[in-house]
């Protein structure tokens, strides 16, 4: 064997172990994927905005029912995407309007609402309160370097 057949050779060999590689990856990303789909989601939560409390919004004011869904009981373990289409809806109309499929919340008059979510494909659901103000109950300033 010629130093130009051992180099094809073992050339030819990393590129078959290359495909071999690429393969088992491809495999295992559909794996996780289809781990994902089967992962029963236990629990769900839904935020307005990105607060960790409820939220408060200026009359005329929006923000977004943010909606996620858990493998665990009360909002742990993994965060999985939703098994189905998430719809929305509003205690009170009145206070606080909300796209159904959005989620985008409007507030319309002074007041507190609850907006819900559900995912039918699994029959979760989650809540949070809005309070809609006329003025700014606070304010915060930061100041960053340039």
């Amino acid at each position: 064997m010629s130093y130009r057949d051992f180099d094809f050779d073992h050339t030819q060999q990393l590129h078959e172990n290359n495909l071999e590689l690429w393969a088992a990856l491809d495999i295992a990303r559909s794996l996780r994927g289809i781990r994902v789909i089967l992962t029963p989601r236990l629990s769900a939560r839904l935020k307005i905005g990105d607060h960790h409390m409820p939220a408060t919004l200026l009359v005329g004011s929006t923000a977004t029912a943010v909606w996620q869904e858990f493998s665990g009981p009360n909002g742990t373990g993994d965060k999985l995407p939703p098994a189905g289409a998430v719809t929305f809806s509003t205690s009170d109309g009145n206070i606080a309007t909300v796209d159904p499929s959005s989620g985008l919340v409007t507030a319309v008059a002074i007041g507190s609402a609850t907006i819900s979510g559900a995912d039918a494909a699994n029959s979760l659901t989650a809540s949070d309160s809005v309070t809609v103000t006329e003025t700014a109950q606070s304010a915060t300033l930061t100041v960053v370097p340039n």
